[in-house]
Parts: C-alpha cells; structure tokens; sequence
C-alpha cells in the first residue's frame, strides 16, 4: 500500500453531482472524502463506513447547508 501524504490527499478534488440533495449529497461526500483518506479500503468497506457515518451524523441533526450564490456545491 502506497502512502499518500495527508496534504496531498486535502488538495485533491471531489466532484459531487449537484442534482444530489440532502442526506444522499451528505453521504457521497463522505464516500468520496474516505476514498482520499483511506485508499487501501475496498469499494464495500467504503461504501459501509460512508453509510454509517451519514446514519450517525444525520440521526443527530447534521445537515448540508448550500452556499449562498453557489450552484456546485
């Protein structure tokens, strides 16, 4: 396994389809962040943690709030 330096990894860009709304954007951002952070996961393990985390996160009142004036995000 390859080890990518942290600040390499927070430079990359993540592209989210801005059709995605609410807990589902949420989630595929998570998806995309732990690909960056954890390349060594497999596409399940990925998928499960994303899942999971947007569960907790969400159950306790997360929520993504648009930037005003900003259709990408």
């Amino acid at each position: 396994m390859a080890h990518i330096p942290m600040d390499r990894r927070l430079d990359s860009h993540i592209e989210i389809d801005s059709r995605l709304k609410g807990r589902e954007k949420f989630e595929t951002i998570l998806h995309e962040a732990l690909h960056l952070a954890l390349p060594h996961l497999s596409e399940e393990d990925v998928l499960k943690a994303a899942r999971f985390q947007a569960l907790v996160t969400w159950s306790e009142g997360y929520r993504h709030r648009n930037k005003p004036n900003s259709s990408s995000q």
